[in-house]
């Protein structure tokens, strides 16, 4: 099956996409099968001016929610591959990321996990107590993990796009703020709210102090959702 990958239209002066247009469309093809991969194709012309429910007016006066960026996760995977690389390709893929050059991708926007992830090597929580004990004033709270790959490797990006915005996610509370008493499954107990509360408040501040501020938080990562084999709450 052939898919169109890219779709670039260029309308100089237009507001309006339903206007005549003499600027070809620009296409290039990607296949599953990879024998071809972004294939520059034939431009193909315009079918002339549209009506009814094919065209499409662009308001430029309206404005809508604002965009905060774009990006991707910084996750224990990504961070630590990243620092297992020579110098020279870390800096060159983290530039190819985040740089704003005319190579760069300009990445604005990344998000950090609050403990485990599907995509980490281990599973733990910044509060792990022996034997699931109660820890309410969080005595062993400890964003230990986060130092060791994923904390770097932000710093690194956001010394080369200041600019870039961090949002942090937990995939699960504290195993022993849970039903299940384990990261998988189960989900938050009502007693343990205010602690819930303090522990993302606490790696906020963890993280700034480490260089690497703040500006977004969700409490829950796919929060309908309880996977059966990696962290994860309801």
């Amino acid at each position: 099956m052939r898919v169109a990958l890219a779709l670039s239209l260029a309308l100089a002066g237009c507001t309006t996409l339903s206007q005549p247009s003499s600027t070809a469309a620009g296409m290039w093809l990607t296949t599953a099968d990879e024998t071809q991969k972004l294939a520059p194709q034939a431009d193909q012309q315009s079918a002339g001016a549209t009506a009814g429910d094919e065209a499409i007016t662009i308001d430029s006066s309206k404005h809508f929610q604002r965009m905060h960026g774009f990006g991707a996760a910084m996750t224990d995977a990504t961070a630590q591959l990243f620092s297992g690389l020579p110098e020279d390709k870390r800096k060159a893929i983290m530039e190819e990321l985040f740089g704003r050059g005319p190579n760069g991708l300009g990445f604005s926007f990344t998000r950090l996990t609050v403990g485990a992830s599907d995509f980490s090597p281990d599973h733990y929580s910044y509060d792990d107590t022996p034997g699931n004990t109660p820890d309410p004033a969080l005595r062993h709270f400890t964003i230990d993990y986060a130092r060791r790959y994923v904390l770097p490797r932000t710093r690194e990006a956001l010394a080369i796009n200041p600019d870039l915005k961090v949002m942090i996610s937990p995939w699960s509370a504290p195993a022993w703020m849970k039903t299940t008493k384990s990261l998988i499954k189960g989900q938050l107990e009502p007693q343990y709210y205010p602690a819930f509360a303090t522990y993302l408040a606490r790696t906020v501040e963890e993280f700034g102090r480490e260089g690497v501020p703040v500006s977004m938080l969700t409490i829950q990562n796919e929060p309908d959702f309880e996977p059966a084999d990696y962290p994860g709450c309801v």
